[in-house]
C-alpha cells in the first residue's frame, strides 16, 4: 500500500462492499488487534477547515482502504494537530 498521509483522498470499502471517498486523518496506525486508517467524509473535512477544528472521523481497517490521490502539502497542514486515536 502507498503511504497514506493526513488530507489524502482515499477510497474505503464498507461492509456492503460499496466504495466511499474519504479524507485520511493520518497515516496507518494500530487499532487494537489490526491496523486502521482514520478517515472522515469530505464535507466534514471542509467544515472542520472552515471552523478551524479537528475533523471527526472513524477508523477503517487498512485492508479496506486504498489511496486515491495524495493531498497537496498545504492541505495536510491546515487545521488542528494531527488526529490521535484514543
Amino acid at each position: 500500500m502507498d503511504e497514506i498521509k493526513r488530507g489524502d483522498l482515499i477510497i474505503v470499502r464498507d461492509a456492503r462492499g460499496r466504495e466511499l471517498r474519504k479524507r485520511a486523518l493520518g497515516p496507518v496506525t494500530q487499532g487494537g488487534s489490526f491496523e486502521v486508517v482514520w478517515a472522515c467524509r469530505e464535507a466534514e473535512w471542509a467544515a472542520a477547515q472552515r471552523e478551524v477544528r479537528e475533523p471527526q472521523g472513524m477508523p477503517w481497517p487498512v485492508e479496506d482502504v486504498r489511496l486515491e490521490r495524495q493531498a497537496e502539502p498545504s492541505a495536510r497542514n491546515r487545521g488542528a494537530s494531527a488526529h490521535a486515536a484514543a
